[in-house]
């Protein structure tokens, strides 16, 4: 017996998006239903809060989820290469008063 297409599209309408890519993977069926536009729309809004009755037109929302993930993470790319170029600097900092601070100590003495 085999579950209508509907009942899977329920089923994967609780899914978020890494459950419904690794479902989508099982066989060729679920791959085309987890293809539904809607249920990646409905991702899209859980997870970016976005109220998508606005705009509904000529809109990927698998692509746009993964565009706006893609601009997330690059964005923590760059704030990770931010902070260890101010630990750096600070580091560096440091250690250049440091060896003042004992070039003064030497020229006291």
């Amino acid at each position: 017996m085999e579950v209508h297409d509907d009942v899977l599209f329920h089923i994967f309408s609780l899914f978020n998006a890494h459950e419904l890519i690794t479902v989508a993977c099982v066989c060729k069926r679920w791959n085309r239903v987890t293809n539904n536009n809607q249920l990646w729309k409905n991702i899209f809004g859980k997870r970016w809060g976005w109220n998508h009755k606005d705009k509904d037109h000529d809109v990927s929302w698998r692509e746009e989820l993964k565009r706006l993930d893609g601009i997330i993470k690059q964005h923590h790319k760059i704030l990770k290469m931010i902070e260890f170029l101010w630990t750096a600097e600070a580091d560096w900092r440091f250690t250049v008063n440091n060896l003042c601070i004992h070039s003064k100590m030497r020229s006291n003495l």
